[in-house]
């Protein structure tokens, strides 16, 4: 999810899942810029998914 709260700072965040697949936490990151760039994006929703598949979540296949 990508939300510009301020003028010249961007956020992205990604939900952290437990064994169960309930939502425990959350990991983000704040620019001071006008856009998050597409890496940081994909950089927090990899380290989302390894945190989440360290904590015991699988993902659901598609």
């Amino acid at each position: 999810m990508k939300v510009s709260f301020e003028t010249g700072l961007c956020s992205v965040a990604a939900p952290i899942y437990d064994m169960s697949g309930d939502i425990v936490a959350a990991i983000s990151a704040t620019k001071q810029t006008d856009a998050v760039p597409a890496s940081v994006e994909q950089d927090i929703l990899k380290a989302a998914r390894m945190i989440s598949r360290a904590m015991g979540w699988k993902a659901p296949e598609a």
